[in-house]
């Protein structure tokens, strides 16, 4: 049953850093004109590489953060990563459903187009990123080094 905690906790943590990563990057990718009255959206590849990156600093910072201080827990980490989420869709300026979404379907759609344009080569990237998923939730924390 600790295991099963653990795995969920993983990945509600993950998703979390997951979304941080990608509303940071929108707000350093889509920043608005003087003059726009819509956002533009940002490039596929661009957005995906600045969510990835801002995820990943988002887990080291808080890392740091509170390794620093003691308290480098899931319990205290997590709900961190999510109000630092909730944070960036509401400061300084709230972002709309249309800013969030839009440039995902983009993302999704090329991703798709990708995956269906090469696909064997997708199966063997998709099963080898399963595996690594699935052996990362199954091992024990210690065991990750």
């Amino acid at each position: 049953m600790t295991d099963l905690i653990g795995a969920v906790l993983t990945l509600l943590t993950l998703a979390s850093l997951a979304a941080g990563g990608y509303f940071l990057a929108l707000r350093l990718l889509g920043e608005r004109g003087p003059g726009d009255a819509v956002p533009p959206i940002p490039d596929p590849l661009d957005l995906a590489v600045a969510t990835l990156l801002s995820a990943t600093a988002e887990g080291v910072g808080l890392a740091l953060l509170l390794g620093s201080v003691g308290l480098l827990r899931i319990a205290v980490a997590l709900p961190l990563a999510v109000a630092f989420g909730c944070a960036l869709v509401l400061f300084p300026r709230r972002l709309s459903a249309g800013e969030l979404a839009r440039p995902l379907r983009l993302l999704g759609e090329r991703s798709r187009q990708r995956l269906l344009g090469y696909g064997a080569l997708s199966i063997l990237a998709l099963h080898g990123i399963g595996n690594e998923a699935l052996r990362g939730l199954l091992r024990p924390p210690l065991s990750w080094d």
